[in-house]
Order: structure tokens, then C-alpha cells, then sequence
């Protein structure tokens, strides 16, 4: 029955990106990366949208932030314990980053967004969404 639930969680968070899928997420929690410091979880209620070409779409409450895939290169790594996938996109400013994925198989799905050029990142806390 375990392997068969995490076979069912691959299928329900990674395949969807994957496979020329659409995918809405909530995000309830974020939190900043500055160098080595990582500030604490704050509380948000943000939809996050990722197209089927990894571009990604954030919705604040008075504005969109637009990540746009440079190419459909993705990495996907497996262990035992978590899935993480990650490309490479641009800003609406021009700055490059990194999205990166990750789920734990079972109970979380973070999407941070690495700035290598300003040694930061925002982190999200996602869980799966529907249109309303």
C-alpha cells in the first residue's frame, strides 16, 4: 500500500509538469533567503501557476509576477525520501533564476526560486489547487 501511495503522489504533483499539463497551487506560507540567513515562514494565500512550457505565474494581491522558461531543459532528481526539478527561467526585470521544486512523496511541496546573481531565493509552501 506504501509504494503504491507514493507512486500515486508522483503521479498527482510531478507528472502534471511534465506532461504538457497545467498546474494551480496554493501557496500558504513563504519565506526569504538572503546568503546563509532564512527568514521565518510567514503566512499567504497566493496562487501559483506553472504552464505546460515551466513558465510560472505568481498572483500577489495587487499584481502578477511572471517567471518565463529559457529553454525545455528541466532536471528531475529521485531519492528515496523526495523528488526535485528545476530549470531555468527569466524575470519579468531580465534577472535569471532558478526554480526548484521538491516534494518529500508524501506531506510537502516547496517551490524556491533561487536568484544566483543576488545569492537569494523566495521559498513557497505549495499545496495542489483548483480554479475557483
Amino acid at each position: 500500500i506504501m509504494v503504491m501511495r507514493k507512486i500515486l503522489i508522483l503521479l498527482f504533483l510531478l507528472i502534471p509538469l511534465l506532461g504538457n499539463a497545467q498546474q494551480l497551487y496554493k501557496a500558504n506560507a513563504m519565506r526569504f533567503k538572503e546568503g546563509d540567513k532564512l527568514e521565518q515562514w510567514e503566512k499567504c494565500n497566493l496562487k501559483v501557476f506553472i504552464d505546460e512550457k515551466l513558465n510560472i505565474k505568481i498572483y500577489r494581491s495587487n499584481d502578477i509576477l511572471e517567471l518565463n522558461s529559457v529553454n525545455d531543459d528541466y532536471l528531475l532528481k529521485e531519492d528515496a525520501k523526495s523528488y526535485r526539478l528545476s530549470w531555468q527561467c527569466v524575470d519579468e526585470d531580465g534577472y535569471k533564476c532558478i526554480p526548484l521544486m521538491t516534494s518529500d512523496k508524501e506531506s510537502f511541496i516547496y517551490l524556491s526560486i533561487h536568484y544566483p546573481d543576488m545569492n537569494g531565493a523566495i521559498i513557497y509552501s505549495l499545496e495542489p489547487n483548483k480554479w475557483e
